[in-house]
């Protein structure tokens, strides 16, 4: 209908003529919603008429439908629209799970007893998805990163947009990359996190961390053991060598060029500090220094004796225990025949010897690891001569 709708209206015998097309109206709240498809969007309407008439039927159509009927009652929608106005002003019309095919033209249409009207524009309904942006991709550690959700037309209802890594909430959409910050994101509508956008990733590349030299197996090193030192860190890109080194006192020096080395008969020669680099496209990096002690029983005991010599009586003589060993070792000292130890420590110690002090002694060096008895030493002390006065 349009200009001015004329109604026979008896009146002391006459007709008058009235009601002007003003007074019939339709009100859309949005005619351009934009709502994310599998969820909900609400067409807020409300419709005026003249005073006196009587609404008997509404109607919501697709824009290019003739036939009066609700498009609602077809079997697709019967689940998913709720009408939610009423036969006097209200014409709300709600759609839940929105699929592609309701991005359409809406009109709605009302009648009265003697009449009928449509609105003069409709709601065009526009359905986006999320789509996100981590920007850039690839990063290195402590440049910036900002992530970035957008639609193809700008939501009706001013959602709140929130963000996830790796299923975990994240507060920030503009921040300095470190390497926990690597992995997936989505972003989606807060209270809607079904409806998220497809995954991007985010790789943060960094120098190698936390690089460090293990030993195996962890304890006491013994000769002859099997021993493993291992080069290890975190680093992105991955690693492309490793470096095992052995600090001396002329600088360090080369052991292997991999990130394990296995010694599968350690000997004493191999204690020192060991150190790894690990090298990445971006960094090389040093490892802490890692003591290798290889310990072993006592080899090489023996006894020397001072002064050298003969030995006269009434003279000092001194006694001396050595051995290689690691740990220090302690020393026992036996006399051949002797019921007992004669006493413990490095020397023993013989003062103003006599022939009585004659015979065969020796050693025992001993750690946790063993122990080892030096080879005899005999001991001959001669008597003094005496020269009288003639």
């Amino acid at each position: 209908h349009t200009g001015m709708l004329y109604f026979p209206i008896p009146l002391n015998g006459k007709l008058a003529l009235h009601l002007s097309v003003l007074d019939w109206m339709v009100t859309f709240n949005d005619t351009d919603p934009c709502a994310l498809k599998g969820s909900s969007v609400v067409f807020g309407c409300s419709y005026d008429y003249p005073s006196g008439q009587t609404v008997t039927n509404t109607f919501w159509k697709f824009k290019t439908q003739k036939e009066d009927t609700n498009f609602f009652e077809a079997q697709q929608y019967r689940e998913r629209v709720e009408y939610l106005g009423n036969e006097k002003h209200n014409c709300t019309l709600r759609m839940n799970n929105l699929i592609s095919s309701d991005a359409n033209s809406y009109l709605f249409r009302f009648k009265t007893v003697n009449n009928a009207w449509s609105s003069k524009t409709s709601v065009s309904l526009t359905l986006t998805g999320l789509t996100a942006e981590v920007n850039p991709a690839t990063v290195r550690e402590g440049e910036k990163v900002t992530l970035k959700c957008s639609t193809t037309c700008t939501l009706s209802d001013r959602p709140t947009i929130v963000w996830f890594r790796d299923g975990q909430a994240v507060s920030k959409t503009e921040f300095q990359a470190n390497s926990e910050d690597s992995g997936i994101y989505r972003c989606a509508v807060q209270g809607q996190y079904n409806l998220s956008s497809a995954p991007v990733s985010l790789d943060v590349q960094y120098a190698p961390k936390n690089v460090t030299l293990s030993v195996r197996p962890s304890g006491d090193v013994t000769k002859g053991d099997s021993v493993t030192l291992n080069c290890s860190c975190s680093a992105n890109p991955p690693m492309l060598n490793y470096i095992l080194y052995k600090e001396s006192g002329q600088g360090s020096t080369t052991v292997a060029r991999w990130q394990t080395h296995t010694f599968s008969d350690i000997q004493p020669g191999d204690s020192g500090w060991y150190y790894c680099n690990a090298s990445n496209s971006i960094n090389t990096v040093r490892s802490n220094l890692t003591n290798l002690n290889v310990q072993y029983p006592p080899e090489d005991t023996s006894v020397s004796v001072s002064p050298s010599g003969p030995v006269v009586e009434g003279s000092f003589v001194n006694l001396t225990c050595s051995s290689h060993a690691n740990p220090a070792v302690s020393y026992t000292w036996y006399r051949v025949n002797g019921k007992s130890p004669i006493q413990s420590g490095t020397q023993l110690i013989l003062e103003k010897v006599s022939p009585a002090n004659s015979g065969r002694y020796y050693c025992k060096a001993q750690n946790k690891h063993g122990a080892l008895n030096s080879s005899l030493l005999f001991l001959d002390v001669l008597c003094k001569l005496t020269v009288h006065a003639m």
